[in-house]
């Protein structure tokens, strides 16, 4: 699947204000990605892996993340696309998510 040439359709015949654009691909990303538990399964050498898993958007074959791939290789990618420059909160080895703003109005996203 290519999720950037799917979003970007989806943008691109719409004329939404840049908060819903961002909603959208927010939601769009959920919908394509599911949370990898086996992450709680996995013994400490295992567990890089899915830290250093790369996601082609425009070739997924995988749709397991957790959340540091998915804030920094999927949603920060995608707000880039309509002009937000977001930034990853949390730490390498603990819980990441995206923080962004419109209008003045900090987002988080998780």
């Amino acid at each position: 699947m290519n999720l950037i040439e799917e979003v970007q359709l989806g943008i691109s015949n719409s004329e939404w204000d840049l908060y819903t654009k961002a909603r959208y691909l927010y939601l769009k990303s959920c919908e394509c990605f599911t949370y990898d538990h086996s992450y709680y399964y996995r013994d400490m050498s295992s567990i890089r892996e899915l830290f250093d898993k790369k996601i082609d958007l425009e070739n997924v074959t995988d749709n397991k993340v957790i959340c540091g791939s998915w804030a920094t290789q999927v949603y920060l990618p995608l707000l880039d696309l309509i002009g937000i420059k977001g930034k990853l909160l949390g730490t390498e080895t603990g819980h990441q998510y995206v923080s962004y703003l419109i209008n003045d109005l900090e987002i988080k996203a998780d």
